[in-house]
């Protein structure tokens, strides 16, 4: 889709949550992974943009890393006791 991939190798899709800094000094961003015409968008509220595509974050802050995926975060929470 993107071509992008995340500073382990990975590639987004859909669904993810993405963590990556920008600024000085670094200012952590998280949010939602989500496709809008064909493109890959991340949900940064309370972030200047509030939202922004992957190839932005990448040549705007260098790289980012895919902080869980929904199968992790469901098999995560099924194992919980």
């Amino acid at each position: 889709m993107s071509g992008l991939r995340d500073e382990d190798g990975r590639i987004p899709k859909a669904g993810d949550r993405i963590v990556f800094c920008y600024g000085i000094p670094a200012v952590r961003a998280e949010g939602p992974v989500f496709e809008r015409d064909g493109k890959l968008w991340v949900s940064t509220p309370g972030h200047k943009p509030p939202e922004a595509t992957l190839r932005q974050v990448v040549r705007h802050c260098g790289s980012f890393r895919i902080a869980a995926a929904p199968d992790a975060l469901l098999k995560a929470t099924d194992s919980a006791p």
